[in-house]
């Protein structure tokens, strides 16, 4: 056998409906009980309290709760009984809209981000023959930390490009670079700071 309960405001989390202007509160009192419907606080059978009560409890005019539950009665999230009082209606009006599983990622016929290119036309086969060869043949000692400036031949290249486009006198003998990780950036202050003295 089960008993049907009406619910409290205290079980009904709703916001200080009191706390609104006025001429909101009504709509206020609808945006709390529908919210609870559509995230499945309120249940479908849950009986609501009456108008009178629910007035009392969060310090409203009755008038207002009642045009709130025919607003939700209309709207079909609620359905009124004579003698059985107010309560949730059983359809699917009110239920908590479905989610797409997240971990799957959602694919676009067309996707028209922009600043995202054309991936699937990536050459990975020739980038993957092109990433051996060129490990194939780098010495061990170039997998290690570089040089902290960067690579004498890219800094050349970058002080003549740097000269020719943007009209910069770039000298790669001058150029200061950033540390490649924390122990190259540890080793570079405490040099720096042993020179310092």
């Amino acid at each position: 056998m089960t008993t049907n309960t009406t619910a409290s405001t205290r079980e009904l989390l709703l916001p200080a409906v009191s706390a609104e202007p006025v001429r909101t509160r009504g709509r206020a009192l609808e945006s709390a009980l529908r919210e609870a419907i559509r995230t499945g606080r309120l249940r479908p059978g849950a009986r609501l309290p009456s108008s009178r009560d629910l007035a009392g409890q969060l310090g409203l005019a009755r008038g207002t709760v009642t045009a709130g539950y025919a607003q939700l009665i209309a709207e079909g999230y609620l359905v009124a009984r004579h003698g059985s009082g107010t309560m949730v209606a059983d359809t699917e009006c009110g239920a908590a809209p479905t989610t797409s599983d997240p971990t799957r990622p959602v694919r676009w016929r067309y996707d028209l981000r922009p600043g995202i290119p054309a991936l699937g036309a990536f050459p990975r086969a020739e980038w993957v023959t092109a990433t051996k060869a060129g490990l194939a043949e780098l010495p061990d000692d170039a997998l290690g930390y570089p040089d902290y400036a960067g690579l004498p031949a890219l800094r050349s290249e970058l002080a003549g490009y740097l000269g020719r486009v943007r009209a910069v006198a770039a000298d790669a003998a001058e150029h200061r670079g950033s540390p490649h990780g924390v122990a190259e950036g540890m080793g570079l202050d405490v040099s720096h700071l042993s020179h310092s003295n």
